[in-house]
């Protein structure tokens, strides 16, 4: 972790304190490419901040941003760090229950249920 850049280590700080009981709602924002499909799922948490992950492929998390309830935007890159992405990820997807869905998507197959959930 100390080879982090700024962006990263507020980010990684961001979701050490984060509470998982604090995210009230996720929007599914399935989309497709030429050829293949892929989906944004942005959580959004009690005091405004949302939290969206870019499900490359609709196979990996690619990517996650968070965008702070005062405008302020934490990106995150998988190049770096894949573990703790992955678990974050596992976080969310246990929270909302999504394991069984997401077994039925991939870059053929789009996201075909419900655009939001809430808890």
């Amino acid at each position: 972790m100390k080879e982090m850049n700024v962006e990263n280590k507020n980010i990684y700080d961001f979701f050490k304190q984060l509470n998982m009981e604090d995210v009230q709602k996720l929007v599914v924002e399935p989309d497709s490419h030429d050829s293949f499909h892929y989906s944004h799922f942005l959580f959004e948490i009690k005091d405004g901040t949302k939290v969206r992950f870019y499900y490359a492929s609709n196979k990996q998390i690619s990517s996650v941003g968070v965008i702070k309830s005062d405008g302020g935007f934490f990106p995150f890159f998988r190049k770096e760090n894949e573990y703790w992405l992955e678990n974050i990820w596992e976080q969310f997807v246990d929270c909302f229950n999504l394991h069984i869905r997401l077994m039925f998507i991939n870059e053929n197959m789009p996201w075909r249920w419900g655009l939001e959930y809430v808890k």
